[in-house]
């Protein structure tokens, strides 16, 4: 997936995105950000699990599949930190959860990662709010 000049261009705008979202979260925190950057994030982080898998048999590249699942892991903290703001960044963690499982890519280090979908809808959404 990094093989190409299209490659590159997508792995270059998922960090920058990351970094966009280091300065947001500094000057304003993460949790008055608008719904739309979870979806930013999302793709970001969707885009980069698959870059994992697509390093997984590919020790000679080891430097970048670090630099990748640092990326990863910093996605699920902002990720984690809009949830208790947007429930839509909630579904976006299990989202990736389950992309994480297909793949097989190393889980990211975030508690709330651990969580699975209906615990997350309990811990974010209000009874009221549950569909049964």
């Amino acid at each position: 997936m990094l093989d190409g000049e299209e490659g590159m261009q997508s792995w270059r705008a998922a960090l920058d995105t990351i970094e966009l979202a280091r300065i947001y979260d500094d000057r304003f925190t993460l949790r008055k950000a608008p719904i739309t950057m979870s979806q930013i994030l999302y793709i970001s982080a969707a885009y980069i699990t698959l870059v994992l898998a697509d390093l997984y048999d590919q020790p000679d590249r080891r430097d970048e599949h670090e630099q990748a699942q640092a990326a990863l892991d910093r996605l699920v903290v902002y990720l984690s930190q809009l949830s208790e703001s947007w429930n839509a960044a909630a579904a976006s963690l299990a989202a990736l959860d389950t992309l994480r499982q297909e793949y097989a890519v190393k889980q990211a280090e975030s508690e709330t990662f651990d969580l699975t979908l209906d615990e997350l809808l309990n811990l974010f959404l209000q009874p009221s709010e549950l569909v049964t």
